[in-house]
């Protein structure tokens, strides 16, 4: 899959194996299509955004697993489902644009006569032949739109070095070029104009930013790390207001099944990274100390309704 990506206008040749012991016919069928000529594969997978995130790991975006997929999370929430089957008939129209677009063989399409029915052409079977190319031009405002969005990605993925994950966004460019031909395309155009390319970045880089961002809050290659960046998920999701210790266990469920001196560590690590600061709140009755984010923490410090405390008072 990793080599596959970038064959689009290349042969992929399959893995090749030792015959010595095998039978003739086995030979034959070893060596039969030796090769795909410009593959193209889509994989579409459904998760829910926990579960996939536990499941990363820093190695899959080391190696360039992750930056080849556009992930898309949605926050729409829950929604009911469909609660009775209805039969929606399917267009008509739709069926004959996926014939023409599966059957296309560009110059060397040749039309059914008299009504006889349209076969598969021969690449269909044969994985070795390809048809000819339909060149989709990208005009030059489209390039501009598309080589800006490089640019930023750059400076992007320079940023991100020190959080070790710049490589998140090595694919991306060729993500968003691709994205632009398809919704070209979509749109019967001749060419990619700029509407195009600019609605191409706009989706690639709002999905990718925010999963960028999740990653850096959720990724992890040790349970004490999962636990620090839930916890820092916790406080980061309650807002200005923060999280007491008591709060946090209710909100944290890593966090509440760890004894004392685990607890004291990740509060401690997570002040150290400079990712929390405990908060005194004013209140009628007893000051409320929480833990902030340090950007909350200095908002409200600044409104004089808390006060910043120092580092000794940290664990309260």
């Amino acid at each position: 899959m990793m080599e596959i990506f970038g064959r689009a206008g290349k042969p992929h040749f399959k893995a090749q194996y030792a015959t010595l012991n095998l039978t003739q016919a086995h030979r034959d069928a070893v060596n039969e299509n030796p090769y795909v000529m410009s593959p193209s594969l889509t994989v579409v997978g459904m998760s829910v955004p926990g579960r996939f995130y536990e499941a990363l790991t820093s190695r899959e975006i080391v190696d360039g697993f992750l930056p080849r997929y556009l992930v898309v999370e949605t926050e729409s929430g829950r929604i009911a489902g469909i609660r009775k089957k209805r039969n929606v008939e399917i267009s008509g129209d739709l069926i004959e644009w996926m014939k023409d677009c599966a059957y296309a063989m560009g110059e060397s399409a040749e039309e059914p006569s008299g009504g006889a029915e349209v076969k598969p052409p021969q690449y269909l079977n044969d994985p070795t032949l390809v048809p000819n190319p339909v060149v989709i031009r990208i005009t030059d405002s489209a390039m501009r739109v598309l080589d800006e969005f490089d640019d930023e990605l750059i400076k992007r993925a320079n940023y991100l070095e020190h959080d070790g994950i710049g490589e998140l966004l090595g694919k991306t460019r060729e993500i968003t070029h691709r994205i632009a031909l398809i919704v070209a395309v979509s749109d019967e155009s001749e060419e990619i104009l700029e509407c195009h390319a600019q609605w191409a970045v706009d989706y690639v880089k709002y999905y990718t930013y925010q999963m960028v961002d999740k990653v850096k809050l959720r990724v992890a290659n040790s349970d004490f790390e999962i636990a620090c960046k839930q916890v820092c998920v916790a406080i980061k999701s309650a807002g200005p207001m923060g999280l007491t210790l008591r709060d946090l266990s209710k909100k944290s469920p890593l966090y509440r099944g760890m004894d004392d001196r685990k607890r004291t560590d990740i509060i401690t690590v997570l002040k150290d990274d400079g990712e929390i600061v405990p908060v005194e709140f004013k209140t009628a009755g007893r000051p409320r100390v929480a833990c902030c984010t340090f950007g909350t923490a200095a908002r409200v410090s600044r409104r004089k309704r808390a006060i910043i405390k120092p580092y000794t008072n940290l664990l309260f």
